[in-house]
């Protein structure tokens, strides 16, 4: 049964560097045994203020060194990661009102795309962990029937399909997709460190990342 862990990085308006909106999410055989390896590097690896603390996120990492660390463990589990890309000059007119942006439906639209690439499946069950997030005009009970409908249109009848929408911080494997997103946001933002990151974590990628509204198509 796979386990897909979902999370984002990135705002939808351009603030300092960052012209990316990176959505990352990851699947693995054990994710009891990924759990307890976040938490026990975490224990054992990260200054004492922070060992303690229920919730890791990189952003809130500053150190380049721990950075590596941490994603070089994240690297080592039984983790195979997917996501999805754009910038955010390229959000199409139909996700826009005047200057504001449709930030609800152009999140699950992104989300969609990402979690499509995981299809097919041979499994009989399907579950999809996302990390709390307040979508404008959208409630948290229609986004995830959607998500449901959608993906359960792509799969067997046979396949049962549930999405559940998580706290991070009582969820480790909430904090690895977090770490996931993290970096690759920083490579395609070319932030000090990122193409460092991106290699850590080359081989946990399943093919390249799935650039969105790509402006040159």
């Amino acid at each position: 049964m796979p386990f897909i862990f979902l999370d984002e990085s990135g705002q939808f308006k351009k603030t300092g560097s960052e012209k990316y909106f990176v959505i990352a999410a990851f699947t693995t055989g054990d994710h009891k045994r990924a759990s307890k390896s976040f938490r026990t590097f975490q224990h054992k690896k990260f200054p004492r203020k922070l060992r303690n603390q229920t919730e890791i996120k990189f952003a809130d990492t500053k150190s380049e060194s721990l950075r590596s660390k941490m994603l070089s463990n994240i690297s080592n589990m039984d983790v195979r990661v997917r996501y999805s890309y754009f910038l955010i000059d390229d959000i199409p007119a139909n996700y826009r009102e005047g200057l504001k942006i449709k930030s609800g439906a152009l999140y699950l639209h992104a989300v969609l795309e990402t979690l499509e690439s995981f299809l097919p499946i041979a499994d009989k069950e399907l579950r999809v962990f996302c990390d709390k997030r307040h979508l404008k005009g959208i409630s948290q009970t229609e986004y995830k029937r959607i998500i449901t409908e959608n993906l359960s249109n792509r799969v067997s009848k046979d396949v049962k399909v549930q999405v559940e929408v998580l706290d991070s911080t009582q969820n480790e494997n909430m904090q690895i997709v977090d770490w996931i997103a993290g970096a690759l946001s920083a490579y395609h933002n070319r932030k000090i460190g990122g193409s460092d990151y991106f290699v850590l974590l080359r081989n946990n990628l399943i093919g390249e990342g799935k650039m969105l509204f790509r402006s040159d198509v």
